[in-house]
């Protein structure tokens, strides 16, 4: 079937890819934390070890990224579809997000993985900027993720090793 080539249809095809979600935090210049949900973060190079997300240009999470600060990505749990959506602005239950401090960054707390990263280069791209950013620390624990396909799905198994 061929569809017509708009937003809704882009978004429609892209969304029947299943990716995981996380959530990208930050200090604002006034100290306080700042996050973002995504779900379109890769694994760009391990030779220096990068990793790259986007960000819709309009968003005001870019307000607060420059080259050279550190940043911190949580990948979430199946059981943080709500971190997910107060980071992207569906609710605002601020109270329910707890953090942790990893390397100089805060991260979402019992995220199943993190990376303490620092901006090296934004890229734009369309309707949206490139953030590619240097991992300084990483670390993961056991458990299910958080999906997006068509809407949020979780995995019914354990993922292992």
């Amino acid at each position: 079937m061929d569809l017509e080539l708009n937003k809704d249809t882009l978004r429609k095809v892209a969304g029947s890819f299943a990716t995981g979600v996380a959530v990208v935090t930050c200090r604002s210049r006034d100290d306080s934390i700042e996050g973002i949900t995504v779900n379109s973060f890769v694994s760009v190079s391990l030779e220096p070890p990068l990793i790259l997300f986007s960000i819709q240009r309009q968003a005001a999470f870019l307000l607060h990224l420059f080259i050279g600060q550190p940043i911190g990505i949580s990948i979430l749990s199946e059981h943080q579809k709500s971190v997910s959506d107060y980071f992207a602005g569906l609710n605002n239950e601020e109270g329910l997000i707890g953090f942790e401090m990893f390397g100089e960054v805060e991260v979402v707390k019992d995220a199943l993985a993190y990376y303490h990263l620092e901006v090296d280069q934004i890229i734009r791209a369309g309707d949206h900027d490139l953030i590619i950013c240097e991992v300084r620390g990483l670390s993961y624990r056991d458990g299910n993720p958080l999906l997006y396909f068509k809407g949020y799905k979780s995995i019914g198994t354990q993922v292992s090793d």
